[in-house]
This record gives structure tokens, C-alpha cells and sequence, in this order.
């Protein structure tokens, strides 16, 4: 049975597949904010963020692209260097998911598989829909 559904299966991936016609993509990376635990460093990472992507190309210079995402973030005055931060002692962990719907349009047409560099300019049209739950800070153990 496995056999038959992995035959079906690269069957339509074959049938359905043209030349740059359908983009599947995936992304995985680091997840930060800036934030009361996090003044000062626009690179910290705090957690994992991770998403997928549908884009289909109606002709080399339209398209349209929709994706979601998922990502977690998270935030200890316990790890500060900064002591009156420490003393505060806050944390917070928080998940974000968003859900995004792009059009694109490419000003010069796609660029031929001969060239090794291909910059083009594009201008981009988002929607974009965010859950972030709102939680409070905790206290990460009682002051005396």
C-alpha cells in the first residue's frame, strides 16, 4: 500500500510541477524582541521561530505568496548583568503566530539560470494577521 501511495504521490508532484510557476519553502532561526528584558541588544535571540510558505508566480513579473509562522520568545531578569534588573526579577515566556498574504510584483522579468548574480527590484503589498497572547511578567521567586 505504501508503494502505491508514494507512487501517487510523485505522480502529482510531477504533474503539477513548472518551471517557477509554484515556490514551497520553509524557514527556521532565531526570535527576539525588544522589550523591558530586553533594552539594548536588537540581536538577542530568546527563542526559536520557524514557518512555511505557498508562493505562485502568475507570469515572470506578478505574484502571490501566503505563509505562516510560528515563534517563541522569552525574558529573565535573573540572566541581566545589570543588578536593579536582577532584584526586579520578571520573566516571561510567550508564544507568536502570524499568518501573512504578499503580492509581489518584480519590476525586470525573472532572471535567466545563466546568470550567478540576478538583483532586481521588487515592491511588495503585505497583509499580515498576529496573535501574540498577552501575559503579564511573573515574578521568578518571592523577595524577602
Amino acid at each position: 500500500m505504501a508503494k502505491y501511495l508514494a507512487a501517487i504521490l510523485l505522480t502529482l508532484l510531477c504533474l503539477s510541477a513548472r518551471a517557477q510557476t509554484w515556490e514551497i519553502g520553509g524557514n527556521f532561526g532565531g526570535a527576539g524582541y525588544m522589550g523591558d528584558l530586553n533594552q539594548h541588544n536588537p540581536f538577542k535571540f530568546s527563542g526559536l521561530g520557524g514557518g512555511i510558505f505557498v508562493k505562485r508566480n502568475f507570469n515572470p513579473y506578478w505574484g502571490l505568496k501566503a505563509a505562516y509562522n510560528y515563534s517563541i520568545i522569552q525574558g529573565a531578569d535573573s540572566l541581566s548583568s545589570n543588578a536593579q534588573d536582577r532584584n526586579r526579577n520578571l520573566s516571561f515566556k510567550t508564544s507568536m503566530t502570524e499568518a501573512s498574504l504578499m503580492g509581489e510584483f518584480n519590476f525586470w522579468s525573472m532572471c535567466p539560470l545563466y546568470q550567478k548574480i540576478c538583483l532586481r527590484p521588487i515592491f511588495l503589498l503585505e497583509l499580515r494577521l498576529q496573535n501574540i497572547p498577552l501575559k503579564l511578567p511573573t515574578r521568578a521567586k518571592l523577595m524577602s
